[in-house]
């Protein structure tokens, strides 16, 4: 099947083009299916180097250093869940099935929870601090049920300080959700929901899965609507099966039925998801078809007037992605729960895996694995990857980061890639699906222009 006979004629040439800019000429064979293939996303920090303080000096330190920032200064807060009902065969989440054996794991996790938002609540000069948003993830957080889940938000609202902005949001397959769970997180607070709705084909779903009906999907969704959430999900290219037409048609009936914001992004394989892509031979997928759906998706949803708000998710209307557009804000984030990372300033920690989670709240600490303190290179790094990631990087701020040359070279080189775009009105940059698909390429090269013998990414 040839993938360019799957992609509508208005879109062609757009993606040519941004193909076409690719082409290094200078290379004597060029192979268009390498090149698309030079892709990676980069680690995050405490995975490429060790920490320098261990799990009970890293909550020693962010003892105080919460109180350090301004009070007026909002935050986010990030819980991470990690029980589903099934492992799903593609997924590369830390996150387990439980059985009806392993219920007593609901319990011991949402009071370990609690205990952890009381340690952090205990910083009083942290509560004064305004959250700007709580996201939910996972796992599927809806596993913890409706009356833990309030357990939770209670406490987060006795310890910590939300306004009529705070934004409340969690992730959840369609199968867990109901009317009247919706009711109840309503009356909660949340305001905002990421449904897992990978496909809406039925012979994908059947190979990921999924048991509900496509039209069962739409009818969550439009109740959702309903009660005036926010709704986003995603568009996994790479999933068996999973070609253009039925991708844009589901594009199509997302947003026929409200959807506002989805991430798109390419299956990956890990050590988590390896028997599927067995399975399923999808390591023999020609990366090039992935490329062109991935741009595809791309040009189809910015045609329907969806834009960048994040390297990968574009939205409309309402949808701000508050949780993970906060870097943006220079908003510190306080990271809760088993393998959860926060900072707070330079300071970055990370949670422990789930047992030894379990363990150390029970004597009192957080359960941390570690902390670190980026040096001065990786603080510019993080700015330079903040710019980069948040889809419309600010050549101010690499100038002020690298110097003016370095910045204007790089710029130059990605407009002429095709990987950034000049916003007509010629005062900001926007990422394009080049841009987006090569993400862990723009990072290395910022990385590359920082000076420094001994900062490697």
């Amino acid at each position: 099947m040839n993938v360019w006979d799957e992609v509508p004629q208005e879109y062609i040439a757009i993606i040519k083009d941004q193909l076409g800019a690719l082409e290094d000429k200078t290379e004597r064979h060029n192979n268009l299916e390498q090149i698309v293939g030079r892709r990676w996303m980069p680690k995050p920090l405490w995975a490429v180097r060790n920490y320098d303080h261990d799990g009970i000096e890293a909550w020693e330190k962010l003892s105080g250093i919460p109180s350090s920032h301004s009070r007026i200064t909002p935050y986010c807060i990030y819980i991470h869940v990690p029980f589903c009902r099934a492992r799903c065969g593609y997924c590369d989440c830390y996150a387990f099935p439980l059985s009806k054996n392993e219920q007593r794991h609901i319990q011991q996790y949402t009071d370990a929870l609690v205990q952890e938002i009381e340690m952090w609540g205990s910083q009083e000069l942290l509560k004064e601090r305004i959250i700007s948003t709580v996201h939910f993830g996972g796992g599927t957080p809806l596993m913890l049920g409706i009356s833990n889940l309030d357990r939770i938000v209670n406490a987060l609202k006795h310890n910590f300080c939300f306004s009529s902005k705070t934004e409340l949001a969690f992730e959840t397959t369609s199968s867990m959700l109901t009317e009247e769970i919706l009711a109840s997180f309503n009356q909660l607070g949340f305001s905002r929901i990421h449904i897992g709705v990978q496909s809406l084909q039925e012979d994908v779903r059947k190979k990921i899965g999924r048991r509900e009906s496509p039209k069962t999907v739409l009818e969550k969704i439009r109740c959702a609507v309903r009660f005036g959430w926010i709704v986003s999900t995603d568009v996994i290219i790479g999933l068996p099966g999973y070609r253009n037409p039925g991708i844009l048609d589901d594009l199509d009936s997302l947003m026929e039925n409200g959807v506002e914001g989805f991430s798109i992004y390419e299956l990956v394989q890990s050590p988590r998801n390896r028997l599927f892509f067995d399975q399923f031979h999808l390591t023999q997928q020609p990366i090039l078809d992935k490329f062109i759906m991935f741009q595809t998706a791309f040009q189809h949803l910015l045609k329907h007037g969806f834009e960048n708000c994040l390297y990968n998710h574009l939205s409309k209307h309402r949808d701000k992605n508050l949780y993970f557009t906060s870097p943006s804000r220079h908003e510190d984030l306080l990271g809760i729960g088993t393998i959860a990372d926060g900072y707070f300033g330079n300071f970055q920690y990370r949670h422990s895996t789930y047992l030894a989670y379990l363990k150390s709240i029970s004597e009192k600490n957080p359960g941390f694995e570690g902390g670190l303190v980026r040096s001065a290179a990786e603080d510019v790094y993080r700015q330079l990857e903040v710019e980069i990631r948040s889809g419309k990087p600010d050549p101010l701020v690499f100038v002020a980061n690298i110097g003016y040359e370095k910045s204007m070279d790089l710029f130059a080189k990605w407009i002429r890639l095709k990987m950034i775009c000049v916003d007509p009105s010629g005062d900001s940059c926007t990422l394009t699906p080049n841009g987006a698909w090569f993400i862990g390429k723009l990072l290395s090269d910022a990385a590359e222009n920082i000076d420094t013998t001994t900062f490697i990414y």
